[in-house]
């Protein structure tokens, strides 16, 4: 079962709040994700449950680790930053919303695109709600306007409902 809810902010409203579910929000600390934190707030009930998810990829995993020599500081950065990064998620989420049940999880992944969406399926949600910086590589108009992330989880969603904040 697939199905793309489009529409008014309104009229997502009415589809989402007519039975519990679980959301992932993907969260980066943008203003773009605040906002997303924003709309997660109206589409959400008490008897929903989010979960908010920083993805990050640290230094020592990337192409040009064999450059550096002590990427224990770095990678420790990294992880505060994404912690911090939750941490304002979730106050921001809370003085909007203030309930409902809301878990945190911060995980260092190559594909932060596929790490999303593996989350979503292991945890049965039905829901993705992300923003979009429209920052991606120009050569596709789609990702020009949505951004290379959301377009991905868009098109690989499969059962999952996608909303792209922007």
């Amino acid at each position: 079962y697939q199905r793309r809810v489009h529409g008014t902010l309104s009229e997502c409203l009415f589809f989402f709040e007519t039975i519990q579910m679980e959301y992932i929000a993907a969260v980066d600390g943008s203003s773009h994700s605040q906002k997303t934190l924003g709309v997660l707030a109206k589409l959400t009930t008490p008897k929903d449950s989010v979960v908010l998810y920083n993805c990050f990829t640290a230094p020592s995993r990337k192409k040009a680790a064999a450059v550096y020599e002590d990427f224990d500081a770095l990678d420790e950065a990294a992880q505060r930053r994404s912690t911090n990064v939750l941490k304002t998620g979730l106050l921001s989420y809370s003085d909007v919303n203030g309930q409902g049940k809301v878990t945190t999880i911060s995980e260092d992944h190559l594909d932060c695109r596929e790490a999303i969406l593996s989350l979503a399926k292991q945890r049965g949600a039905k829901n993705i709600v992300i923003g979009s910086r429209g920052i991606g590589k120009v050569g596709n108009a789609t990702r020009m306007m949505l951004g290379s992330v959301s377009t991905y989880i868009l098109h690989n969603a499969e059962d999952i409902n996608v909303v792209i904040v922007k």
